[in-house]
């Protein structure tokens, strides 16, 4: 499936193929679009769930998708939504839509990134990851010396006070503050 990564940029693994198709709408029932992939020629055309559409495999680095559709003429709301086929067969908006207000033709870019390499952890690192103790016991289990009470949580009880300072209480205000002791 296609990503977008940025306005008119999409990405996805080189080789994969991706299905393509032009939604038409508020068009009178007129769908006609041509599809570029790469190159100056058209695609062969295919239906895809009845709207025009391509079949393309994604070639390795950045390559130009250029999608060209044709408008009734005086119809300022029909609009083309480029969507792609999931694999439940579902077509899914990309987000780039033709209107006569952009033009008849779009384009994007598709890049073709290599498939991720995933390292496997040598066999030293997982057998002393195995060997590491846990740091606390499974939830739902007694403290040692508890017999069988529940965990206690970590959070404060909500009747539990908090003891003022000592330089806020109204006595240490008095005693401290000054007053009175002038001239003496």
């Amino acid at each position: 499936m296609l990503e977008r990564t940025a306005p008119g940029v999409f990405h996805t693994v080189a080789g994969q193929t991706v299905t393509l198709a032009a939604v038409s709408r508020n068009n009178n029932g007129v769908s006609a679009a041509a599809f570029k992939y790469g190159s100056p020629d058209n695609l062969p055309q295919r239906q895809v769930q009845g709207h025009p559409g391509c079949t393309i495999q994604v070639g390795a680095g950045p390559r130009t998708f250029t999608l060209s559709v044709f408008f009734v003429p005086g119809l300022r709301s029909a609009r083309y939504d480029l969507c792609q086929e999931d694999a439940g067969g579902r077509l899914m908006p990309t987000g780039v839509t033709a209107s006569p207000a952009s033009g008849p033709v779009v384009q994007v870019q598709i890049d073709g990134r290599p498939r991720a390499v995933t390292k496997a952890p040598s066999p030293i690192a997982a057998r002393a990851k195995s060997k590491r103790p846990t740091k606390s016991a499974p939830t739902g289990t007694a403290r040692k010396g508890t017999k069988g009470a529940p965990p206690r949580s970590r959070t404060r009880a909500p009747h539990a006070t908090r003891q003022p300072d000592r330089k806020t209480t109204p006595a240490a205000k008095s005693r401290g503050s000054g007053k009175g002791r002038r001239g003496r």
